[in-house]
Formats: C-alpha cells, sequence, structure tokens
C-alpha cells in the first residue's frame, strides 16, 4: 500500500525533525526551478524513496496522481496561449501550453514522491511528535497548539485507506450491476440512468462515511488506551545532528543549489 511505514532502511535513521526541514526545502526550490532543476530534484526525490526502503515496494506514483497529471497536460495543452501545433483541421495543441503542463505535471510527480518518501521511512508517531516540536515554542506566546500534529500525520494515512475503501465500494457495486444486467433488467437499468446516478451517494458515499467514522472512532480509543495527550510535551531529544543527518542536509543541500541555479 502507498504510504505504508517501512521500518528498515538508511533513512529511518534520519532525525524527523530533519526530514520535515528537507521536505520544506525541496518544495520551496521545487517552484524555484526550471526544468533542468526539476529534473534534478525528481533524481533526489527517486533516491529519497529508494533508500527509505522503495526498492521492491508498489509504484511511487499512484495511480490517482498519473490520472490528475494527464489531466493537468491535457488542460494546458488545450486552452494554452499560441503558437499552436496544428493535429487535425479541429484539433490544435498550444506547444506553450504543452511544455508549461508537463512542467508542472513533472513538479507533482516530485511531490508525491517526495511525501511517499517522508511518510514510508517515519512512524506516525515520530512524524506527529516532529511537528509538535515545531509548533511548541507557539505556547509561549499563549498560543494554543491542538491535536493538529498528531491529525496531520494520521491524515497522510488515511488517504490511501479511503481509496481502498472507495475501491471496494465501487467493485461491488458494479458486480451487482453486472448480475442485474445478467437477469435481462439492462433495459430498466438504462430508462433509469439518472435515479442510479442519484443512488450513488446512497451506495458509495454514505458507506464510506461511515467506514470513515468507524474508523476513526477506533483509532480514537486506541490512542486514548495508549494515553496520548496533545497537552504533553514532546517526548522527542534535543535536537543534534548525527552523522546521517548531516549527510542528508549535505546531499539536499547540494541538490537544492544545482537545481535553483540551472
Amino acid at each position: 500500500m502507498a504510504f505504508s511505514y517501512i521500518q528498515h532502511g538508511w533513512a529511518q535513521q534520519v532525525d524527523p525533525r530533519t526530514k520535515l526541514l528537507l521536505v520544506l526545502l525541496v518544495l520551496l526550490a521545487l517552484f524555484a526551478s526550471s526544468a533542468a532543476g526539476v529534473a534534478v530534484l525528481f533524481c533526489w526525490a527517486l533516491l529519497a524513496w529508494l533508500v527509505g526502503g522503495g526498492l521492491g515496494r508498489s509504484s511511487p506514483i499512484m495511480r490517482s496522481v498519473v490520472v490528475l497529471v494527464i489531466m493537468t497536460i491535457i488542460a494546458n495543452s488545450w486552452w494554452g496561449p499560441p503558437p499552436y501545433l496544428q493535429l487535425t483541421d479541429w484539433l490544435r495543441l498550444s506547444r506553450n501550453g504543452l511544455w508549461r503542463g508537463a512542467l508542472l505535471a513533472a513538479r507533482l510527480i516530485v511531490m508525491t514522491i517526495t511525501a511517499q518518501a517522508l511518510t514510508q521511512s517515519t512512524s506516525p508517531l515520530a512524524l506527529s511528535q516532529a511537528l509538535h516540536w515545531f509548533l511548541w515554542p507557539l505556547r509561549r506566546i499563549h498560543a494554543t497548539v491542538p491535536d493538529l500534529p498528531m491529525l496531520l500525520a494520521i491524515g497522510s494515512r488515511f488517504i490511501p485507506e479511503l481509496q481502498a475503501d472507495a475501491r471496494r465500494l465501487s467493485a461491488m457495486r458494479r458486480i451487482r450491476l453486472a448480475n442485474l444486467a445478467h437477469q435481462g433488467t439492462v433495459t430498466a437499468t438504462l430508462r433509469q440512468r439518472w435515479s442510479m446516478l442519484a443512488q450513488t451517494g446512497r451506495e458509495l458515499l454514505v458507506p464510506l462515511l461511515r467506514l470513515s467514522f468507524h474508523r476513526a472512532g477506533t483509532l480514537g480509543d486506541a490512542l486514548a488506551l495508549r494515553g496520548y495527550s496533545p497537552d504533553r510535551p514532546p517526548t522527542l531529544p534535543g535536537y543534534r545532528l548525527k552523522r546521517a543527518d548531516v549527510l542528508a542536509w549535505v546531499i539536499t543541500l547540494g541538490t537544492t543549489y544545482l537545481a535553483v541555479t540551472l
């Protein structure tokens, strides 16, 4: 499954606070880089995914991201400015739009691989503690820091779970419609297409919400039994650079500098 935590790998030795800072640095450099810089950052993201244990796992690019990438390229090339590439009498594509769409799609892919490299090499507890550590100074100015770190850490895991539930519900709905068609009710189904479209919310969205609420309740009970409290200070030790952190900083700083200057 995408975004699942892998316990063994070189990236697991890097402090989670270092990972968050490096990811933020890469994302800032990503939108300040040209096409050559994006290619350099793509190599960095792929390397981070591999050293985090991604070799032999599923593809670092989810199918939903692939669909979004294709839509981005098509939209920019279709409605982009001139000059145009005339394919047929009625179909033309903008060359500038095609180039801009491909660049945006490449940035989206880099962001996806970077996010997966972070979540697969960092446990949810360590990630929430790192986020809490960064937000903890806000208490000095009497600003409340609620369960945001834990919510962000858990939310990154809920996305693939929701996708899996949606696929299962959609598959069960297709099986039911196939059985109705096999029983000879395909004519009635075509006549009632609009009513079946209205039933989509009842057959897909309502069960999906119920599953989500049930999973959230189970997760809340598990956190309560483990004594989790948002008011408890972060349990991470003082931030000190180890050998893995120094190497990660050197590689990332060199890569981002090369990407921005290209």
